[in-house]
């Protein structure tokens, strides 16, 4: 086994050739999958997830948007399924708090998959991380699932700029 004892985290983190999925295993239950999506870096990897557990386990898929326009946030649903291969899944679109759409429908289903964020991590870190915080929140297992990224070192901290 090979590890990596370099005490500069950007070594480590630009090493990561594949993609990342993390779970937080409270018993596997892949029978009802959550896949939230605003459409980040690594909303694809979460949906490729979701349609692998589909195939394997006949998982029922429901897509969750968080918008303040309800119209709008169906429109994009309904794309990023299409564009991601799952036309079949339940839409579901809400307003307010993200961390608490998520929650709320995190109690139907029995697993919750989430993509990372453009976010820095000195921004998640100040401003909080909803990844984090759904993890905390929700009783069923979670997985967290990040592409590599060719962003720089300033990128990674502080996030994508617009």
């Amino acid at each position: 086994m090979d590890a990596v004892a370099d005490r500069r985290p950007d070594s480590r983190i630009s090493r990561v050739v594949g993609d990342f999925v993390a779970l937080r295993n409270r018993g596997f239950d892949a029978e009802h999958i959550l896949v939230p999506t605003a459409g980040g870096p690594s909303s694809d990897l979460s949906a490729e997830l979701a349609r692998d557990f589909q195939n394997v386990f006949g998982s029922e898929i429901t897509l969750l948007n968080v918008s303040d326009d309800e119209a709008a946030g169906t429109e994009f649903l309904e794309e990023w399924a299409t564009e991601n291969g799952l036309d079949d899944a339940t839409l579901r679109v809400e307003t307010g708090s993200v961390n608490t759409a998520i929650a709320e429908a995190a109690e139907d289903c029995s697993m919750v998959i989430l993509g990372a964020t453009g976010r820095g991590l000195l921004s998640r870190m100040l401003r909080g991380s909803s990844v984090v915080d759904v993890v905390d929140q929700v009783d069923c297992s979670v997985i967290m699932a990040e592409r590599p990224s060719r962003r720089s070192l300033r990128e990674r901290l502080f996030g994508v700029q617009k």
